[in-house]
This record gives C-alpha cells, sequence and structure tokens, in this order.
C-alpha cells in the first residue's frame, strides 16, 4: 500500500494485511437439553482450544473439538435460553441468534417384575436389581 500526499508525493510501498473480524457466523441444532453438542461456526477462533472460552448465556460449556473456523462444545448444566459468546484473549464474538435450551423429555423406566414391595415403615432410597442393572428409587416406589 501507497500513500500519496496532497503535494503529489507518493510513500515508499508497505505491505498491508486484512485480518478477517472475530465473529460467530452460525451454530447447529439452534436449540437442545443440557448436554447437548453445538457445532459452532466462526471466524478466527483460535486452533489451540484452551485459548477459546464458549459460554451459553454467560455459562461456560466444555470444547471437545475444532479449529480456527469451528468450535465444538458441550450445553453446561446451568445453561439458560440466550447468546452463545466466544472469547479469545480480549476479543468477544456473540452470536446473532439465541441457543434455545430445552427441558430434557420425561421418561418411565419399566421393569421386571412388574410390582416391587417395600417394607412398611422403611426410609430412604431402595435399591432394585434387574437384570443386572442397579435402579435407585430416592422417594417412593409404586406398583405399575
Amino acid at each position: 500500500m501507497s500513500v500519496v500526499n496532497t503535494g503529489g508525493q507518493v510513500s515508499n510501498p508497505l505491505p498491508f494485511t486484512l485480518t478477517p473480524q472475530f465473529t460467530i457466523t452460525g451454530f447447529t441444532p439452534a436449540s437442545g437439553p443440557v448436554g447437548t453438542a453445538v457445532a459452532i461456526s466462526g471466524i478466527g477462533f483460535d486452533p489451540v482450544l484452551a485459548n477459546n472460552l464458549v459460554r451459553f448465556n454467560g455459562e461456560a460449556g466444555v470444547i471437545v473439538s475444532g479449529n480456527e473456523g469451528l468450535l465444538n462444545a458441550i450445553v453446561p448444566p446451568r445453561a439458560t435460553t440466550g447468546p452463545i459468546t466466544v472469547t479469545k484473549g480480549a476479543q468477544v464474538a456473540t452470536s446473532a441468534a439465541p441457543f434455545t435450551v430445552q427441558e430434557r423429555e420425561a421418561f418411565d423406566i419399566l421393569l421386571s417384575p412388574t410390582a416391587v414391595q417395600v417394607p412398611p415403615g422403611r426410609s430412604g432410597p431402595t435399591r432394585l436389581d434387574s437384570s443386572g442393572g442397579v435402579y435407585k428409587c430416592s422417594r417412593r416406589t409404586e406398583v405399575i
């Protein structure tokens, strides 16, 4: 690059390099429960993963892999719906859209036998053993 002053004199040419802006260009999926793996696309991430910090609405996530243009992070336990940010040194990039943290879906576990008896007056956790798996019931045991 050269500069020309008002008198028409041209400066010595100097190299000029444009550095891409540090930014998040997108992420997928757009929503999910705690523990979801999220692929964050962007420009200027540090290839040394430990030099990047990913946050989900302020809560630090765990980066599991990545490079200069992609970070794969896990949604942390206390995350709530909000923006994703990536911090590298003094630079902070914020997603344009929020990541939506969803509740985990409820599920039923069916055990065999179909009924469990708990001795009267028993308190505390009850342990059940079925097919090699141990299941812990901490509040109450119901007959299904």
